[in-house]
């Protein structure tokens, strides 16, 4: 199985990160006082996290073109971890996707 793995021993707040996957595990530590806005998405499989994440609601977004209406909904998680900083995005279609803390 491919997977994409990273373990930091140190983030700096203002360097936003992106981890992508398409048929892999996507799996990050980061240190427990590590401040970051989380951006999740697993099309097809589950998210786990060691961090407080909060499931946001989906927001619908409502087009009108040639008199009909193009109705789209976003299902990514956005939350704040430790109040919050830069943006660490995790996508993914066929894989889990874990955010862990060291310990």
């Amino acid at each position: 199985m491919l997977r994409v793995k990273a373990n930091f021993k140190s983030v700096t707040a203002e360097s936003p990160m992106a981890f992508t996957s398409l048929n892999g595990r996507i799996d990050v530590t980061f240190p427990s006082s590590a401040k970051f806005d989380v951006k999740l998405k697993s099309d097809r499989r589950e998210i786990y996290s060691d961090f407080d994440v909060d499931k946001t609601q989906p927001k619908a977004n409502r087009v009108s073109k040639g008199g009909m209406y193009k109705v789209t909904v976003d299902d990514w998680i956005q939350s704040k971890v430790n109040s919050g900083g830069s943006e660490v995005m995790m996508k993914n279609m066929h894989g889990n996707i874990y955010i862990r803390k060291t310990k």
